[in-house]
């Protein structure tokens, strides 16, 4: 792989990232900022189903409501994150996905 590239050629396709090697197992925030994004993540997409329910049955300020509350959910996650502070999501924060 050429680490070496002139950045006029890179496309929109092109992906970069960067391997921490062993960086999951031993860093904690790492840890928990990565599953309360997935975990986040999941919810959201469970807000997304039940808000386009709940719109088609006239409800839809009620699904409004819950993705207004999963925006805040993010902006607490990505502040905790950007301080380094260890804190967990309130109410989602409980759930595990990654051991």
């Amino acid at each position: 792989m050429n680490s070496k590239i002139d950045p006029s050629t890179l496309r929109i396709t092109d992906m970069r990232f960067a391997d921490i090697d062993g960086a999951p197992k031993r860093c904690t925030l790492l840890k928990i900022y990565t599953n309360q994004g997935i975990v986040l993540f999941i919810v959201a997409i469970l807000v997304s189903i039940v808000s386009s329910i709940l719109s088609r049955i006239h409800l839809g300020f009620i699904g409004w409501i819950l993705d207004v509350v999963v925006f805040i959910f993010a902006l607490i996650g990505i502040i905790n994150a950007a301080q380094g502070k260890a804190k967990e999501l309130p109410y989602i924060g409980k759930y595990k996905i990654l051991k």
